[in-house]
């Protein structure tokens, strides 16, 4: 939907209406507080340190008020000593002053500004699960829209047999004429149908079942509250489903229906997945558009001016691919117009000639995060913002103004208004929630292209060290990846377990890699080249020019990897053992073993595993797994191997871990409970980030530190490098 300051209209009147009477909840209590002040005790220059990187503040949503002239943001900071988060509220002047904070809770999400500019909107757990509330611009909260649990808000728990449990309200948005809200809710069901079926059992069916379905699922719900109605009306909700969700709300132009894209109703005919139209008058749901494959989703949605079409972005995870449709709203006919934004994508954002979105640039050529203008008929995408900087999380255009925030590998991210006809931005000066980066020493980055020998471009960020440079050249340590221009302090905001500046610090080069984009076709080579020979390429290329120009030491280089950069450590590590020193790997591996083919229980992984491998881990297609598949090459392994997982991706880890124990490779694995793919608890994102840190000094510049805790760390490192050798 193409986002106006009328989008949040009716909030104001909703609270005054009814829910007036209900109370505001106290405010938990915390350790710490949120203050944009220095906390280091000198001003003289110095490295960072791990728990700064753990506790640097993050910009949220930024919005500007409906007059241009504030612009409210939320700050994130991460707390050690309560392994806990807050967020806070602030509001600044455009035009200058300190800003000022309105309130902090333990989290708040959905920041919108009311029409007349006197309150703001937002999502909070303040009630114990996510709810709607409003704040006065002096900080004074009350409640909106409060969707009420009737059991404790825990999706982890398990509850009784035919059991719901509403989970507050997940996304909202309000209607353009600012009579009505839509909002999501989530149902927990447990299991899959009831008592009935607990007693006599479940027919499993893969084809819309995996194991996890036996635990957790969930009915994803749409509800819209209006002003002449005493409470929200369930207007539709899904099957239930594992993964059921409703998302990208979007209200047409006349607030005559309601957009949406859906996951959960799973059925063979229509994938689970698809993009539907609620007609307010009516009631009618109609589906504009189904999955095409088992892997896709939807980025996002908005309507033209007209309200006649309905641009869809479809991302197919199997291709990698994003496919821009338009839907004609009245045939219901759908239009391909073009597959070429093979890039992470952002929301459409306002413009009076088309859309602007937020994207890494397109298949041929990645860039950092940026605004990108794409004409109404989608023919016609180009660049609005320099490509020197990194422009996201950008809020509600207010005439042709927006907030976003603006960084760069080497510059702290920064509050910017930025002009969407020339793309031009202000950063606000005033506004400054890091003060502590003044004093910091960090090593320079210097962004890197290159291709591999298939002519393919990849893109790296390079931090050399300030340290003189040996004669046989720096140790360097290559991090995979997704790196789309953020300011490099530990190394994005995904993985959090990498302190790239630490090790730089310490004298090792490190190279912040992204694999190329190619396009994976829809055989099993293809896939095969997409998923791991290409990428494999990539790295040869980027260790050859960096050797070839004196920087490093070919013999001295370390690879670590999240999700999918996690399989092409374990890929490069057996394909080409001569080539890395030592590894790590996080949350990674999956769709590449003859176990993970099997081991979700699911049709769709099977399908997905096929693409990349030609077939299953059976004859006649065993033969490609024992070929490429590493967990079954291990035995080629020359490189010892450090891998940290949450609880739940530790299965996964399994089958290498196992592998790798059965050929007496060394490798520790390190399982964080109660974490999720990224890294996000303060603790574990601090002992993880001094795991690798030390890993890698130990191995490429044989370094210990003398701290008695890690007595027994490298007395068994020691023994690793015996057999290393």
């Amino acid at each position: 939907m193409m986002r106006t300051p009328a989008g949040v209209a009716i909030l104001s009147a909703i609270a005054l209406c009814s829910l007036a009477s209900l109370p505001a909840l106290a405010e938990p209590q915390a350790q710490s507080r949120i203050a944009l002040t220095r906390t280091r005790s000198s001003t003289a220059p110095a490295p960072i340190t791990l728990d700064e990187i753990v506790s640097l503040r993050e910009f949220r949503e930024p919005q500007l008020s409906p007059d241009g002239r504030q612009v409210a943001f939320v700050v994130k900071q991460a707390f050690r000593d309560c392994d806990c988060y807050r967020a806070a509220l602030y509001l600044a002047d455009v035009s200058g002053g300190a800003p000022r904070k309105l309130i902090e809770e333990e989290e708040i999400s959905g920041l919108h500004w009311m029409r007349d500019g006197q309150a703001l909107s937002f999502l909070s757990t303040r009630g114990g699960s996510k709810q709607l509330w409003r704040t006065s611009l002096n900080g004074t909260v009350t409640p909106l829209i409060q969707h009420r649990t009737t059991a404790p808000d825990d999706w982890s728990k398990q509850m009784t047999p035919g059991q719901t449990t509403p989970i507050g309200v997940i996304e909202y948005v309000a209607s353009p004429d600012g009579r009505c809200i839509a909002f999501t809710a989530r149902s927990q069901v447990f299991p899959v149908a009831g008592d009935e079926h607990v007693r006599a059992g479940v027919l499993y069916d893969d084809r819309n079942m995996s194991m996890g379905s036996l635990y957790h699922q969930y009915v994803a719900q749409l509800f819209v509250h209006c002003l002449d109605s005493q409470a929200p009306r369930l207007l539709w909700q899904t099957t239930a489903a594992q993964g059921a969700a409703i998302t990208l709300l979007r209200w047409a132009p006349d607030a005559a229906s309601i957009a949406f894209a859906f996951e959960g109703q799973q059925t063979k005919s229509d994938l689970g997945a698809g993009v539907a139209l609620l007609e307010m008058n009516s009631g009618q749901v109609r589906v504009l558009s189904k999955a095409w494959d088992v892997s896709e989703s939807h980025d996002a949605l908005a309507w033209s001016n007209d309200g006649a079409r309905l641009a869809v972005m479809h991302y197919q995870e199997m291709l990698q691919r994003r496919t821009l449709s338009d839907i004609d709203i009245a045939s219901g006919r759908e239009t391909q117009i073009r597959d070429d934004i093979a890039a992470q994508f952002g929301p459409f954002l306002q413009s009076a000639a088309g859309f602007v979105v937020e994207l890494t640039g397109t298949r041929e050529r990645r860039a950092k995060t940026g605004l990108y203008h794409l004409s109404g008929d989608g023919s016609r995408l180009q660049r609005l913002s320099s490509e020197e900087f990194k422009v996201s999380d950008c809020g509600v255009v207010v005439g042709t103004q927006v907030a976003c925030i603006v960084q760069s590998p080497n510059l702290p991210p920064r509050l910017a208004i930025v002009d969407l006809r020339s793309g031009k931005q202000r950063v606000l000066k005033n506004v400054l929630i890091n003060p502590d980066l003044d004093t910091a020493t960090l090593t320079h980055v210097q962004e890197l292209r290159w291709r591999n020998r298939s002519g393919l471009e990849a893109t790296g960020y390079l931090l050399t060290p300030t340290t003189q440079r040996p004669e046989s050249g720096y140790p360097l340590l290559v991090m995979a990846y997704n790196f789309n221009g953020e300011f490099v302090t530990a190394a994005s905001a995904q993985l959090t377990s990498y302190p790239a500046q630490p090790l730089s610090e310490r004298g090792i080069a490190v190279l912040l890699i992204n694999g190329p984009r190619v396009d994976q076709g829809v055989t099993g080579s293809s896939g095969l080249a997409a998923l791991a020979l290409e990428p494999l390429a990539t790295l040869e290329a980027a260790i050859e020019r960096l050797a070839g120009e004196g920087l490093i030491d070919r013999d001295k280089v370390g690879f670590t990897g999240h999700s999918w950069g996690g399989f092409w450590v374990q890929f490069a590590i057996t394909e080409r053992p001569d080539l890395i020193r030592v590894a790590g790997v996080l949350n990674g591996g999956s769709l590449a073993e003859p176990g993970t083919y099997w081991y979700t229980g699911k049709e769709a992984g099977r399908i997905v595993q096929e693409h990349y491998w030609g077939g299953p881990p059976y004859p006649p297609t065993l033969d490609n797994y024992i070929a490429r598949s590493p967990a079954l090459r291990t035995h080629r392994v020359r490189a010892p191997v450090l891998v940290e997982a949450d609880a739940f991706a530790a299965h996964y880890q399994m089958e290498m871990y196992a592998a790798l124990r059965a050929r007496n490779v060394p490798v520790e694995l390190y399982v964080y409970p109660a974490e999720g793919h990224s890294f996000y608890r303060p603790e574990h994102r601090f002992y993880s980030m001094q795991r690798n840190l030390d890993w890698f000094s130990f191995w490429l510049l044989d370094r210990e530190d003398d701290d008695a805790a890690k007595v027994e760390q490298y007395a068994r490192w020691r023994v690793m490098k015996q057999w290393r050798r």
